[in-house]
């Protein structure tokens, strides 16, 4: 709450949150009554992070009506003007040095009917056992990230939705100087694409490692258990 409300309060808000209106207004097609307010609870809710209910509640918006209208959007029209946001950033003078791209695996728990579309088993976490998966990369910017590419995560090999991240990344001209991974990609299968790609990365290992290891046996016992 408070960090909305600062956000609000400061200098900038009302010119961010102008910039902002005009680019949904490009992606998405709002049609509500109280369009504006609908925007800025999009707009901050993806700033803090929060769910729209709680970021709806702080400045009077009714919850349910925002959720109807983003219903009602179509994902690929929002994903394409992301990326021609991206591009234009890129003509403006962005990412022309090779930059550090983080990947990351997220899980929006869900609670609902377990068999609604999109929605996969995962391990138990706030009380729940099922949950949307997506991938994400993003350009690391000091203590900021920005997302470039995201991606659902289907039920077939990590590796492949690794390359579909980093077929995007590439596609918008950007050019990858380390690629930062979690644990939850140390396969052997992603690390020999990476390596064959001449992909420099750090990636978080699973267990310890000691001087002397060999990585790729390493890779074989973990994938045996």
């Amino acid at each position: 709450m408070d960090s909305i409300n600062s956000i609000l309060r400061s200098n900038n808000g009302n010119k961010y949150l102008l910039y902002i209106y005009e680019s949904i207004d490009k992606a998405m097609n709002i049609k509500a009554r109280d369009s504006g307010s609908i925007k800025k609870v999009i707009v901050l809710s993806s700033i803090t992070n929060s769910y729209v209910e709680r970021t709806a509640s702080s400045i009077d918006v009714c919850g349910q009506t925002v959720r109807n209208n983003l219903k009602q959007q179509d994902p690929e029209s929002v994903l394409k003007y992301n990326g021609e946001v991206i591009k234009k950033m890129k003509e403006m003078g962005a990412f022309r040095k090779p930059v550090i791209v983080a990947m990351d695996w997220h899980d929006i728990m869900f609670y609902g009917d377990s068999k609604a579309e999109g929605v996969k088993g995962t391990k138990h976490k706030n009380g729940s056992n099922w949950a949307y998966q997506f991938a994400t990369a993003a350009v690391v910017m000091g203590d900021e990230k920005l997302t470039v590419a995201v991606t659902p995560v289907n039920n077939e090999s990590k590796v492949e939705h690794v390359k579909r991240l980093l077929s995007k990344v590439f596609e918008l001209g950007i050019k990858v100087k380390i690629l930062l991974l979690d644990s939850g990609y140390y396969t052997v299968d992603i690390i020999n694409y990476l390596n064959a790609k001449g992909i420099n990365f750090i990636m978080r290992a699973i267990g310890k490692l000691k001087d002397g290891d060999d990585l790729h046996n390493k890779q074989q016992e973990e994938k045996a258990k």
